[in-house]
């Protein structure tokens, strides 16, 4: 093949492989939505969730940058303890928390949460997963001996049985016991023997969430609106399935 040849079938090529990404490009936009133009839009969205939803609680904060005064970037929010102070008064106030003793908060350890809930729900329930906890434990010592020794601790009914579920962990792994004790902190936070009686549930892991999680993953990807729009219609039609259900039955 000639010089020339080359040269031409090398270019048709590149106009091919551009026209087809460009094409390519269209169809996510059609699909996904904008990126940028769905930026532009939040604001108008934001109203007419207010409209339509009385009494939703929607925030949005913008930024300038003092550069260019026509421009601006909408405000990252970091997990630290300020931001979670932020999530927990507006949680609060969404679900009137007065008598906060009826409620329970599990997490997985997130940077601050902790010392957040302390700060201005002392008297609320909080709890560790237990999963993240044997993952971690995992992580650090993977002896398939342990099996389901940690469990077996998290789910002691009385401070007799969480007491010889250690020692048993203790036999079998000193180091995987010493670090339970000095990592994962008072078993209140993740074994049913310590959990305290007025709150009626003994649950160990956030599976609620983590499914919540699951259930809206094909939508994260999307553009802001096509992604909130997604999840809210979700979260709509699992009301409404929820609701035939307990009906029906």
């Amino acid at each position: 093949m000639s010089s020339k040849s080359r040269r031409l079938v090398k270019s048709t090529w590149l106009a091919k492989t551009t026209k087809s990404g460009e094409l390519r490009e269209k169809t996510l936009k059609a699909i996904k939505g904008d990126h940028t133009e769905q930026y532009k839009l939040i604001w108008g969205y934001i109203e007419e969730l207010k409209k339509s939803h009385p009494g939703s609680t929607v925030f949005a904060e913008y930024e300038d940058i003092p550069e260019d005064p026509n421009a601006g970037l909408f405000k990252r929010i970091y997990e630290n303890k300020e931001t979670w102070k932020w999530f927990i008064q507006a949680l609060s106030k969404d679900l009137s928390i007065v008598n906060e003793e009826q409620y329970v908060i599990m997490s997985d350890k997130q940077k601050g949460l902790g010392s957040a809930l302390h700060e201005l729900l002392p008297r609320i329930e909080h709890r560790n997963c237990v999963q993240h906890i044997y993952k971690n434990l995992k992580r650090h010592h993977g002896s398939q001996l342990l099996r389901d020794k940690p469990w077996t601790c998290a789910r002691a009914s009385t401070e007799l049985r969480y007491n010889a579920a250690m020692f048993d962990l203790k036999e079998t792994d000193p180091a995987a016991q010493t670090w339970m004790e000095t990592n994962v902190g008072m078993p209140k936070h993740w074994c049913r023997a310590f959990f305290p009686l007025h709150v009626k549930s003994d649950m160990l892991c956030n599976n609620l969430s983590e499914s919540f999680n699951s259930f809206i993953l094909f939508a994260r990807d999307k553009s802001i609106i096509t992604m909130l729009e997604r999840i809210r219609r979700l979260c709509m039609e699992r009301i409404k399935d929820k609701r035939l259900a307990i009906v029906l039955n």
